[in-house]
């Protein structure tokens, strides 16, 4: 149950990621909302993630419960990151 609710949260992340990146495309940096230089921040740090980053993040996560594997790790930077 708890797994579902943590996927859920983290889908309707992705999308409101998605949705301010839209906004974002046009906009320079300096001149974003702060919600929206943290959602750049969050994805210019996810990209940066080595290898041993992932695993540490992937860590992380899991011990707050998330339930990912790093396959769905991957999909998360990836669907956070793809326009960024």
């Amino acid at each position: 149950m708890y797994v579902s609710l943590l996927k859920a949260r983290i889908d309707a992340l992705e999308k409101a990621l998605r949705a301010v990146r839209m906004r974002q495309l046009k906009t320079p940096y300096d001149e974003l909302d702060p919600l929206s230089q943290s959602m750049v921040d969050v994805a210019n740090d996810l990209t940066a993630l080595d290898e041993q980053g992932k695993a540490a993040l992937l860590d992380e996560l899991n011990q707050s419960g998330y339930g990912m594997d790093a396959a769905d790790l991957e999909r998360m930077i990836r669907s956070i990151c793809v326009d960024y």
